[in-house]
């Protein structure tokens, strides 16, 4: 059976036309795309599509500037090069300006291991006032943690397929985009990250207690 392939730029015009059409915006934008039913997701209050790396670079560092009480990572990797260092410094400066920030990250841990994704990982778990743990399975080692979320303040949601690095915040060299958000759903952003948390603070006490 053949698979209609998706023009993702000719989709993202459709959705940002369908977002300027309406001026009540807390509503599911891509409900158009399957009419009558239900997508499972929660309405928005403002959604903003980062469809290239300078756009997806610019809300990342806007929303990283704003936080003042929580930021939260789910990422694949922070790589060693200047996109993956701008993160790491831009956290050093929020705790340095705003000591009782918490920052928490979780990212996959075999990637973490490897050459070009380990050295800013090691500068963040050096640093006492950010809480890193790294993604395992037990069961499928090899199985990767590939979800991409940015939480900030529980209320800024950035989601979507982009790491920390400059193949993806830099320039366009893989092609992935990005929803940036806030409403009901910043709940539900924030309750799969602590979901997510909490199961790999059980997995590391595993590991401790060498039970694995």
């Amino acid at each position: 059976q053949k698979i209609e392939y998706t023009d993702w730029h000719k989709l993202s015009e459709k959705i940002d036309e369908k977002l300027s059409s309406v001026e009540n915006k807390t509503y599911n934008p891509f409900e158009f795309l399957a009419p009558g039913k239900s997508t499972g997701v929660s309405s928005f209050k403002k959604l903003e599509i980062l469809k290239d790396a300078k756009s997806a670079r610019e809300a990342r560092g806007k929303a990283l500037d704003e936080a003042r009480s929580n930021i939260d990572i789910l990422t694949w990797s922070i790589y060693d090069d200047v996109q993956g260092t701008a993160l790491v410094s831009s956290l050093e400066r929020k705790i340095k300006n705003n000591p009782h920030i918490k920052i928490r990250i979780l990212l996959d841990y075999e990637i973490s291991l490897t050459q070009g994704h380990s050295e800013n990982v090691l500068r963040l778990e050096n640093n006492p006032n950010i809480q890193i743990l790294r993604v395992r399975n037990l069961d499928y080692t090899y199985l990767g943690e590939h979800e991409k979320m940015m939480i900030t303040d529980g209320e800024n949601v950035i989601a979507g397929g982009r790491n920390f690095g400059d193949d993806y915040l830099a320039d366009d060299k893989w092609t992935d985009f990005d929803l940036s958000f806030t409403g009901p759903i910043a709940n539900e952003a924030l309750h799969l990250f602590q979901e997510k948390w909490n199961q790999q603070v059980d997995v590391q006490m595993q590991i401790d207690l060498g039970k694995t």
